[in-house]
């Protein structure tokens, strides 16, 4: 579903901007206009830095299975970056494709320790480190406001809230931003 939504929001941008600014009075257009706008900016912040996050995982990946000699290195690095951006689960989930190769390749479990603790430094590294300095400033939410959302979320819609949890979170920001009764609640969330 995702997919054909984001195909015919992109398809129909201009249509959609230009319904949604008529949802409002004409008085409040400039208002919502420079509100979407900023949500456009930060939402597009927010998957630019997700996108070198990823691919730093991918790359330090890639590399690690090419100097244990495994085969395909570069596309288990692949698939293994993207397991690592799943929220929580991600860090073990990672560390299948190399398990799997390492079976293959050697027949047995020797090296599952070493793939095991060399993929969870690289995950908590990327997640602790880098996602929070990329990520965390420009989507200019404070650490205990994602740790709630995370947990907010999550608990609302499962897999799929801990995955949606940050922009949807750095969205009800940027409208609080350009609320004024709202604005403590943005001051909170960006503290």
């Amino acid at each position: 579903f995702v997919p054909f939504l984001v195909f015919f929001m992109l398809a129909q941008k201009r249509e959609v901007w230009h319904g949604t600014l008529q949802l409002f009075p004409v008085s409040r257009r400039n208002q919502v206009k420079e509100t979407l706008e900023d949500l456009r900016d930060v939402l597009r912040d927010y998957l630019i830095g997700m996108s070198v996050v990823t691919l730093v995982v991918i790359a330090l990946s890639s590399i690690f299975f090419l100097i244990l000699g495994l085969d395909y290195p570069v596309l288990a690095g692949i698939t293994s970056g993207l397991l690592n951006m799943v929220p929580y689960l991600g860090a073990v989930l990672a560390w299948f494709p190399g398990f799997l190769l390492a079976v293959i390749k050697w027949k047995s479990v020797s090296h599952f320790w070493l793939i095991a603790v060399v993929l969870t430094g690289i995950h908590v590294v990327a997640q602790n480190l880098i996602a929070p300095q990329l990520v965390g400033r420009q989507v200019r939410l404070n650490a205990v406001a994602i740790t709630v959302a995370l947990l907010f979320w999550g608990w609302v819609w499962g897999g799929m809230g801990l995955i949606l949890a940050i922009p949807l979170t750095a969205a009800l920001r940027v409208i609080c931003d350009h609320v004024e009764s709202w604005k403590p609640i943005a001051r909170w969330l960006s503290a």
